[in-house]
């Protein structure tokens, strides 16, 4: 898997990977489309830039990561779940399942990032807007805290499915074999 701004790089639209994405666009990689999805969760109204970050630095650095939501057997977080039940999306979604240890063990010299919250759309809580900043992802090992206060693990570039990756086409379908 690629992120956002590595298809766009091989499709010659590396201006896109600073700005929002306010509905999906589509990357050609070997002769065949790609859809990106849109960015209009990110209310900028709801961040509070950290440590000068402002807007395009927060979309580089989304756009330059591969994300998985942490879940059960069943499917992903409530992140997770929000996402794939958003009205953005345009036809069927296919949902990937793999273990963390398989995941880990795959892309053994990358780094994993991980975030305490949906890094794509930011809301208030308690009156405050979200904080997004240098230190929105921070390295597992840096991460304080429990696999519970994961909301997103991430990955820098390109990342490798483990071999027993699974897919699911619809929301209570049948899980099979993701062939690579």
């Amino acid at each position: 898997m690629e992120s956002a701004a590595s298809m766009l790089e091989r499709d010659g639209q590396a201006e896109l990977t600073r700005k929002r994405r306010p509905w999906r666009a589509k990357v050609f990689l070997n002769g065949a489309g790609v859809w990106l999805q849109s960015q209009a969760p990110l209310y900028v109204r709801n961040i509070l830039f950290c440590q000068g970050w402002g807007l395009e630095d927060l979309l580089g650095r989304l756009n330059s990561l591969v994300f998985f939501w942490p879940g059960t057997e069943d499917g992903p977080n409530i992140y997770g779940k929000r996402h794939l039940e958003s009205a953005s999306w345009d036809g069927s979604v296919a949902i990937l399942r793999t273990s963390t240890a398989a995941l880990f063990g795959a892309n053994g010299s990358l780094c994993p990032l991980l975030c305490r919250f949906n890094s794509g759309s930011p809301r208030y809580s308690k009156g405050q807007a979200s904080p997004r900043g240098p230190n929105t992802f921070v390295p597992i090992e840096e991460f304080e805290g429990t696999s519970s206060d994961v909301a997103e693990l991430t990955f820098p570039g390109r990342v490798v499915l483990p071999n027993d990756t699974e897919v699911r086409v619809t929301a209570n379908g049948n899980w099979e074999l993701f062939l690579l």
